[in-house]
């Protein structure tokens, strides 16, 4: 039987006019929700598009000059490496994902595998060029400028700088242009459900050489003949098992190795001789193979406390015929995709909501996050099929339910002493 993260909304929730889910009436939509929500101190945007190719990736930075970043001539600068986003991993019972990365790369079947911990984070990736000299950062969607940071980076990650530096140095000898170094930013002030220490954290788990994927050992390898000062990989929870074995690894109520510099009673020390409590538990685990050198193969497999859906609603079945971009009755269950748990996982993508923040965003990507689940659990609708008015309307109530929670100062009336 699978279990499923619940979360309570209070009985007073905010009551949110239909938003279509289309970007050709998001415009149209998002405005009728900003006239709502116009005593606010939030205002709801029409997000804007971020990726590869976005001029955002080439927009002057100012960040200050003692990290190292070039800042005087930033303006001028030469992008020399294109920014790709890091693809969300799959979940471990995605066996039409699995079958077909088995039938295109057969070796997977019978590769060994690493397991690894699923820390509770956010995407975060360092850019390391050797000419120009610069490190560059990103969250999974954007490169973070001084002037609008993510959770505090790059400024608190000066402790990182000399490992940075070290990767620098080493560019010419391993014969490339640019390191990538992608990983989780964690700890004080991020997702805040487990106990990770009283300060920020970075944890590489891949690198890419001029932009091509290494290997998991070759990954370990670097990691470790680089001797870092204070830069340490993901912790490692088994390697060199079949798939099966690492597939049917059991996530539950291990305790966390990725905390330190803790202050708390759940310390290293202490967690020895007591209980683990549901804030030192781990987040999951990530599956991947040892030496496959194609395209990135990562599966994550969460813990039960941490799943993104409270309960799977019927589905329409194979055999039923529909116009569902019309149809009442598809999409059933919608909302049960909206948790808390899926929104703390999109604000760990775009960071946390402000009251100058753009409210729109954290509604339309809970909503694509959750809506891209339900396609994969129910085949018999795609996402290009509309979201039913009624289903429509709870997925969003329980986001601004959940964000007003979240952020209580966000939605607090202009002026209001």
């Amino acid at each position: 039987m699978e279990h499923y993260a619940t979360s309570t909304l209070p009985t007073n929730s905010v009551s949110i006019p239909p938003l279509s889910t289309d970007e050709d009436g998001a415009a149209a939509s998002l405005a009728g929700l900003e006239g709502q929500f116009s005593g606010l101190s939030v205002k709801p945007v029409v997000p804007s598009p971020i990726g590869p190719g976005s001029s955002a990736a080439n927009e002057a930075s100012r960040f200050p000059e003692d990290l190292d970043i070039n800042a005087r001539g930033l303006e001028k600068r030469e992008i020399k490496m294109e920014f790709i986003p890091f693809k969300s991993i799959e979940t471990w019972s995605n066996k039409r994902y699995i079958d077909r990365r088995f039938r295109h790369e057969p070796k997977l079947k019978d590769a060994l595998y690493a397991v690894t911990e699923k820390i509770d984070g956010a995407n975060f990736s360092v850019i390391i060029e050797r000419a120009p000299k610069q490190f560059r950062y990103f969250s999974r969607n954007r490169e973070i400028q001084a002037e609008k940071p993510f959770f505090g980076a790059p400024e608190e990650l000066k402790i990182y700088q000399e490992d940075f530096k070290k990767i620098q140095n080493a560019l010419g000898t391993m014969k490339c242009q640019s390191l990538t170094v992608r990983g989780e930013l964690y700890g004080l002030g991020i997702n805040n459900r487990i106990a990770y220490g009283d300060k920020k954290q970075f944890a590489p788990f891949i690198i890419e050489k001029d932009g091509k994927p290494e290997t998991y050992h070759q990954f370990r390898g670097f990691m470790a003949d680089m001797q870092f000062t204070h830069l340490k990989p993901v912790p490692v929870l088994a390697d060199n098992v079949s798939f099966e074995e690492a597939l049917a690894f059991n996530p539950e109520n291990l305790v966390t190795r990725a905390r330190m510099n803790t202050k708390t009673p759940s310390s290293q020390a202490a967690t020895a001789s007591a209980e683990p409590t549901v804030h030192d538990c781990i987040e999951g685990v990530v599956i991947q193979p040892c030496d496959s050198d194609g395209e990135p193969f990562l599966l994550k497999k969460r813990a039960k406390q941490y799943l993104e859906i409270e309960k799977k609603g019927p589905r329409l079945g194979k055999n039923v015929q529909s116009d569902k971009k019309t149809d009442a009755n598809s999409f059933s269950g919608f909302s049960n995709y909206v948790t808390e748990n899926r929104l703390i996982n999109v604000i760990s993508n775009i960071g946390e909501l402000t009251p100058e923040g753009n409210l729109g965003d954290y509604i339309n990507q809970t909503i694509k996050d959750a809506k891209i689940d339900y396609c994969k659990n129910n085949p018999e609708v795609t996402m290009e099929d509309r979201l039913p008015k009624k289903e429509n309307q709870l997925a969003r109530q329980k986001i601004v339910s959940l964000l007003q929670i979240k952020y209580p100062e966000c939605f607090t009336k202009k002026h209001a002493k």
